[in-house]
């Protein structure tokens, strides 16, 4: 089984990466495609892979992976088809009830998902359930601890009133999120199906001053 060398991965992300302006969002798809640690002929799962980012970028490293990615949202997986064709299987699914066997993937991404879902609990114990021994899982999620600038009104809420915003413009980062984790909650939750944490980083420390709205105001725009 071929490895690639960390300068093969290196160079192939730098080129990728080149046009992604979002700052936070290039730090986090290096971060995840580094952990994952590739090897050819893996099968790789995405949880909540909307419109198929980090699985096109996965298929375009070189790699001989077996892709899939799972999304109950129809639209994102049309869109995903758009983006990436028939190379890659895209499963109308939910992230509790994975339509796959026991032990079927090598490595798992769950990335900005695990905050939007009802039973965060099953979530992790169904992607336990579909990983090999020995496998790997990559997780993100938002920091409940995150700065002030990036998004200065439920920062001001939460340590003064203790609420948020939880929809529309000015939910920020609550925007249509269930929670946010502390990393203590996270190493809790993650440990309880007795999968060892490796490392936990966090990604952003800093942003543009009021990013999550300046974000919302351009989609709004396209």
């Amino acid at each position: 089984m071929q490895i690639k060398s960390s300068e093969h991965i290196t160079s192939n992300l730098n080129e990728l990466l080149s046009t992604v302006g979002d700052m936070a969002l290039k730090r986090r798809a290096r971060r995840i495609i580094e952990e994952l640690e590739l090897k050819n002929d893996e099968k790789i799962l995405e949880v909540g892979c909307g419109n198929g980012y980090y699985l096109n970028l996965l298929n375009k490293l070189g790699f001989s992976l077996t892709l899939v990615g799972i999304d109950n949202d129809k639209l994102a997986l049309k869109d995903a088809k758009k983006i990436i064709g028939s190379r890659i299987k895209l499963v109308l699914a939910d992230a509790n009830k994975l339509p796959f066997e026991e032990q079927s993937f090598n490595k798992v991404i769950i990335s900005e998902v695990i905050e939007h879902v009802e039973d965060e609990e099953k979530v992790l114990s169904e992607i336990y359930r579909v990983l090999k021994p020995g496998g790997v899982m990559v997780l993100t999620t938002c920091n409940i601890d995150y700065p002030f600038l990036w998004d200065p009104v439920n920062f001001s809420l939460q340590r003064l009133l203790k609420t948020h915003i939880k929809y529309g413009f000015w939910a920020g980062i609550w925007n249509q999120h269930l929670r946010l984790y502390k990393k203590e909650r996270l190493e809790q939750l993650v440990k309880k199906y007795k999968i060892n944490i490796e490392i936990i980083q966090l990604l952003t420390r800093c942003c543009l001053p009021f990013n999550h709205y300046i974000v919302t105001f351009i989609a709004k725009l396209f």
